[in-house]
């Protein structure tokens, strides 16, 4: 996972390895966050400003194709 800051245009300031292939990338409406999608079945939160994960990776029985927050920023869904 690579991260780069929205003050500068393509100016790297964080990276983090992922287990696996990431399918899916959202960016949280309330801050920092991120969630990412690896393999199909992992979903993981991000703090980007730390490069670290705040929770997961949850291991999904069947596979998911997208990760996305709710509105509120509160929630996220697993379509």
């Amino acid at each position: 996972l690579s991260v780069l800051s929205h003050r500068d245009i393509a100016r790297l300031v964080a990276t983090h390895p992922l287990d696996g292939r990431l399918l899916d990338l959202c960016h949280g409406p309330l801050g920092p966050l991120y969630l990412t999608l690896t393999n199909g079945q992992d979903v993981s939160l991000w703090n980007v400003r730390q490069a670290q994960p705040v929770a997961g990776p949850w291991h999904r029985p069947a596979p998911v194709l997208t990760a996305q927050f709710a509105p509120s920023g509160r929630l996220f869904v697993l379509p």
